[in-house]
């Protein structure tokens, strides 16, 4: 089969071609140019569709798919499924109708050859389908990548905010002193290294649930977090003095892997947090 794409102002037109029998899928709503289709299934340069849109029997088909359409997805009363369009450039005019709509026109028009053009709309179906697939698993990287650029960039506004606050004297209310977690997860294993993400956030208005389901969801979970520690430089440093090859991006840090790597983490986390409290 062979394929070919056109564009005609922001719709594309996908031409496929497989013995000779000619489809044409409007990109817009995946409809098929049924005239172009009947003429190379004729080998006729007049589709005649219009005989076939008068007669009782498409009549009859044609309105029960209609009642099942638009029972079945809830479609706006009264559409139809299938238009003359005679705006597009003349290769491309004609009627579309819905890819449903297709074998049933092929058998009317050329029952021999019907069973080719099944063959050809499923090698479009199956196409279109795993480009849907490709595009929903590329958005969704996008959204990821997105969501851990937004994580970044909020650690760093924290950590610039926490530095501004501690250049800056100030009394600090007793109901604020405990305001703080500090949550800790694993995000990646790669070879032989870990890859652990901090993130230190306000709880005064967080709902209860939410704060239960960080305490389920995290490796660990550190309450009342002291307010001295506004950033997370001091973890940080405590971090470089315990550990070799330790590097950090915004508020995340990786280790080499070694025994009891997650436990010694979480302990010197708890010793920096405690030498603060004191």
């Amino acid at each position: 089969m062979q394929s070919t794409v056109r564009d005609f102002g922001e719709i594309k037109f996908k031409t496929t071609t497989y013995n000779g029998i000619t489809i044409v899928v409007r990109s817009t709503d995946e409809w098929v140019n049924a005239s172009k289709m009947v003429m190379t299934l004729t080998k006729n340069n007049q589709s005649r569709l219009v005989d076939l849109f008068k007669s009782v029997n498409w009549t009859e088909y044609y309105n029960y798919f209609k009642q099942m359409m638009q029972s079945s997805s809830n479609e706006i009363p009264f559409v139809e499924f299938y238009e003359q369009n005679l705006t597009y450039p003349h290769d491309l005019r004609g009627y579309y109708v819905h890819p449903k709509l297709v074998n049933y026109i092929a058998i009317w028009a050329s029952p021999k050859y019907s069973f080719i053009v099944s063959e050809i709309m499923d090698t479009i179906n199956k196409n279109s389908l795993a480009q849907h697939i490709t595009f929903e698993r590329n958005a969704r990287r996008t959204i990821d990548r997105l969501n851990e650029e937004v994580m970044e960039q909020m650690a760093i506004a924290d950590n610039l905010a926490g530095d501004i606050e501690q250049l800056v004297p100030r009394t600090v209310f007793d109901q604020q002193k405990q305001a703080y977690i500090l949550i800790l997860n694993v995000i990646d294993t790669v070879d032989n290294n870990t890859t652990f993400e901090m993130r230190r956030l306000c709880k005064n208005n967080m709902k209860i649930g939410l704060l239960n389901q960080l305490k389920l969801h995290s490796v660990r979970f550190f309450d009342n977090l002291p307010v001295a520690v506004t950033s997370y430089h001091e973890i940080q440093q405590a971090l470089i003095a315990n550990f070799e090859q330790v590097t950090f991006r915004y508020n995340k840090f990786t280790l080499n892997n070694q025994e009891g790597l997650i436990e010694d983490v979480i302990n010197v986390i708890i010793d920096e947090i405690e030498r603060i409290h004191d």
